[in-house]
């Protein structure tokens, strides 16, 4: 009984670990390490994979609210330009709401 080849551990199952790599990363990484079949160097250049891949997602989650303030920020520059320009019609000549809106809309751009 002793003789009997010793079933493999899930991990050192190059299928298997690939699997979970694939569908599960933090299970494929710990297979990864603590399997004995795969080289050294898969074995860094999947990790450093996956850290380069969190860092890309993480800033990205940063730019998408950075984004969000700018636009923010445009809107509102917007919406009180706008609202000077309703008041500018209001009360002024036509030649002074010209020149009124000319420089509004510049400074609409300059805030782009």
């Amino acid at each position: 009984m002793e003789n009997q080849k010793k079933k493999p551990e899930w991990y050192n199952k190059k299928s298997t670990v690939i699997l979970w790599c694939i569908f599960f990363f933090p299970v494929g990484l710990y297979a990864i390490w603590k399997s004995s079949v795969i080289p050294k160097g898969w074995k860094i250049g999947y990790t450093i994979l996956i850290a380069i891949l969190f860092i890309i997602s993480q800033n990205k989650e940063k730019t998408n609210k950075n984004n969000d303030v700018k636009t923010d920020k445009i809107a509102n520059a917007i919406k009180v330009n706008i609202d000077s320009l309703i008041n500018l019609v209001k009360k002024d000549s036509l030649f002074d709401l010209k020149l009124k809106m000319f420089i509004i809309t510049l400074m609409i751009v300059a805030s782009i």
